[in-house]
């Protein structure tokens, strides 16, 4: 790799290095795109730390040649799973590819991996080259989109293990596989890869982790762990065979997901005589042109049922009539994926899970189903959470009620003099779930996962 920090070289000479970030098997790492290499390379270095737990395949009559004149040694290979962010490839990307474990180089900059053109990233980049020059493309000088805009991004955000979304994976690695009966529980030994240094002083298990066919059907149990796992490098994980046949789980198998979590403090209801108490002076009739004793009239008669009146956000009644019930066509539980949120919305939307579970409105969960959150800002500035229930809501036998009529609605006020409007505080929130379905209307996020106790409001059809 050329040096261009040093002095007195030509302005051109030296252009950007195609490094791009990466996850190999669940770990950050820097990848160097090669559209000159036929193979993908990895490490010695990088498999010792954090893929031992895979074998290596020997592999025959392959010689590997570089710009020296004597063959390149390697191990074997082995195959990988690698995910690229938007900015490497203009989407999330998840493929799989098979990689030749190699010595490292003299001078390796970081480098876990060689990317070749028997990725499909490396050989959209070689398409694109040969469609752009025709025959001529290797004559082609001129810096690929994908490698500038991978470039850009390294200069401006510096891709570190630093990384609020680091994870770590918890990885099976007993000789002797393990078969799961259906509907079976087991709890699994794990040996568990985590990059760079914990701060948390908790780390929560969760979620079946990505590369591995088996883990499609295992549910993981969350739970949390103190940091000591991290470093002992062993923890167990519960798991469970959602499926109707036998899992086989083998040496090298994804268990699970592991992310560095931090304790968020309960907030306490405030006593009644901290609350604002309901009094004649708490109705304000504005403008009304109604005699002074009809007001005081009616100040009497809404006292005798002070008890029905809102008197802040989260003083919302419960309905002891009724139960909202979810009635599915596919009972089958899905998990998807947690959505991101701006680092700004964080901390506000933490205030507002714990603002609804103090009130009673959502609680923690363990549900095998899971709906992602969207957060938006109401003109307030307030936080505005919505559930993406479109999933469920696909799966959902509608209830067919008979809506009224406007015409009837108006034609009944006719002859009347005075009206009133009254407005239910968060009228969803006042209908209790049925106990059997608040499962499914639990949602993930970064900062928790819960369920409603009321009926879901502010969602997303």
């Amino acid at each position: 790799m050329l040096d261009a920090d040093k002095p007195n070289l030509p302005e051109g000479l030296v252009g950007p290095v195609s490094e791009v970030p990466v996850q190999i098997e669940g770990i950050y790492a820097k990848a160097l795109l090669d559209s000159g290499s036929q193979v993908t390379l990895v490490y010695r270095s990088f498999y010792d730390t954090y893929l031992k737990h895979l074998e290596l395949q020997p592999v025959k009559n392959l010689e590997i040649w570089g710009l020296s004149s004597h063959k390149y040694p390697y191990d074997g290979y082995l195959p990988l799973r690698l995910e690229f962010t938007e900015g490497v490839a203009g989407v999330h990307q998840v493929i799989d590819t098979l990689a030749i474990v190699c010595p490292d180089p003299v001078k390796r900059e970081g480098i876990a991996i060689v990317l070749g053109t028997n990725t499909s990233l490396v050989k959209k980049l070689l398409e694109s080259c040969r469609k752009q020059a025709g025959e001529k493309f290797l004559n082609v000088l001129t810096i690929h989109p994908v490698i500038r805009e991978a470039y850009e991004t390294i200069q401006q955000t510096d891709v570190s293990l630093d990384d609020p979304d680091k994870h770590g994976t918890v990885w099976f690695v007993k000789h002797n596989a393990v078969v799961l009966k259906p509907n079976q529980v087991l709890q699994l030994p794990g040996l568990l890869k985590f990059p760079g240094q914990m701060t948390e002083s908790l780390v929560l298990v969760d979620r079946a982790a990505v590369g591995d066919t088996s883990s499609d059907h295992l549910e993981v149990r969350p739970e949390l762990h103190s940091v000591s796992v991290v470093s002992s490098r062993r923890v167990t994980v519960t798991v469970k065979n959602m499926s109707t046949k036998e899992v086989w789980v083998k040496r090298g198998t994804s268990l699970a997901h592991v992310f560095p979590v931090s304790l968020v403090p309960q907030l306490t209801a405030k006593p009644p005589s901290e609350q604002n108490a309901l009094t004649p002076a708490s109705f304000d009739f504005g403008d009304s042109p109604m005699p002074v004793e009809a007001k005081q009239r009616l100040c009497e008669k809404m006292m005798q049922r002070k008890e029905v009146f809102s008197l802040h956000e989260w003083d919302v009644g419960c309905s002891k009539s009724t139960t909202h019930e979810i009635r599915l066509n596919d009972s089958r539980p899905f998990r998807e994926r947690s959505r991101r949120l701006a680092p700004a919305d964080l901390e506000d939307v933490r205030l507002h899970l714990q603002e609804l579970q103090s009130s009673g409105i959502i609680s923690e969960s363990r549900s095998p189903y899971a709906s992602p959150i969207v957060v938006v800002r109401k003109k307030s500035g307030k936080v505005r959470m919505c559930v993406d229930y479109r999933t469920l809501n696909q799966r959902t036998i509608p209830d067919q009620y008979t809506v009224p009529r406007i015409e009837d609605a108006l034609h009944s006020l006719s002859g009347s003099r005075w009206f009133s409007v009254l407005d239910l505080r968060s009228g969803y929130y006042q209908i209790p779930m049925s106990d059997a379905d608040k499962e499914k209307t639990a949602f993930i996020c970064p900062v928790g996962f819960n369920e409603f106790e009321r009926m879901p409001q502010g969602t997303m059809d």
